[in-house]
């Protein structure tokens, strides 16, 4: 589960639920229309912030 400022993003399997759209996960790129996620085992960087899940 990711808690940010602005938005609440839920991890599940292959399931993004973001504010105003949702995402599906499709093996590990997400291009979205202002930034680029890149899901990386475990690893999400954001353009202001860096969150990291152990």
């Amino acid at each position: 589960m990711f808690e940010l400022d602005e938005s609440t993003f839920y991890l599940r399997q292959r399931v993004f639920e973001l504010d105003e759209s949702t995402f599906y996960l499709r093996q590990r790129v997400f291009e979205l229309d202002e930034s680029t996620f890149y899901l990386r085992q475990r690893v999400f960087e954001l353009d202001e912030s860096t969150f990291d899940t152990h």
